[in-house]
């Protein structure tokens, strides 16, 4: 697959052999031929564009939900694709920790992929650790986004609790890695309860 760089650079000299065609045997000058010159530029980049495969569907296994399975796999791909949004839009470690994060929940889902019969665990992990740590980051996100400069302590702490879910998120990925199903449990219980909302 042709990387960016290198469908920009081949749709610039595609630009440029069709501004000296155009010159040189159609005569044409000025605005003519800067709008032939994006076309042409346009129109190759955007065949040459990288495109991303599509995944291949999962066979299931039987006794594992199909809708059940399907609704676990968005859920993870859209909480990766949240938390590298949010690593875009910021700085330093702060991108670095989202990025962290995106990747680590990206493992997950090819984790269930791979691994249809791990669907329960995964779904609980969905429902109380991941839930969890998306409405923090959307939360923390909104708040930055609003931050007057004595807001600044708060977001902090709210940063640091984020910081906190690492551990438990490397755990259930490395336990992912070793499909380690018994392991897999314990740490989504773990974090179950970490960021269970306090009774009472």
């Amino acid at each position: 697959m042709k990387t960016v760089s290198t469908a920009n650079r081949i749709a610039m000299i595609m630009a440029g052999v069709a501004v000296a065609l155009s010159v040189g045997f159609l005569r044409l000058r000025g605005v003519p031929i800067l709008l032939g010159a994006g076309v042409v530029y346009l129109g190759t980049l955007a065949m040459l564009w990288p495109r991303r495969k599509p995944a291949k569907p999962v066979v299931l296994p039987e006794g594992v939900d199909k809708g059940a399975f399907s609704n676990a796999e968005k859920a993870l791909a859209q909480a990766t694709e949240l938390l590298r949004n949010h690593a875009t839009l910021s700085h330093g470690s702060e991108a670095a920790l989202f990025t962290r994060m995106a990747k680590l929940v990206d493992r997950i889902n090819t984790h269930l992929r791979g691994n249809p019969l791990h669907l329960t665990v995964i779904q609980r992990f969905i429902r109380h650790g991941l839930a969890h740590l998306i409405q923090m980051v959307t939360d923390y996100a909104d708040l930055k986004r609003r931050a007057l400069p004595e807001h600044q302590a708060r977001l902090a702490q709210v940063l640091e609790q984020i910081e906190a879910l690492v551990p438990m998120l490397e755990a259930i990925d490395r336990a992912c890695i070793e499909r380690d199903l018994a392991s897999l449990e314990v740490s989504v219980e773990v974090m179950a309860q970490r960021t269970a909302p306090p009774e009472g």
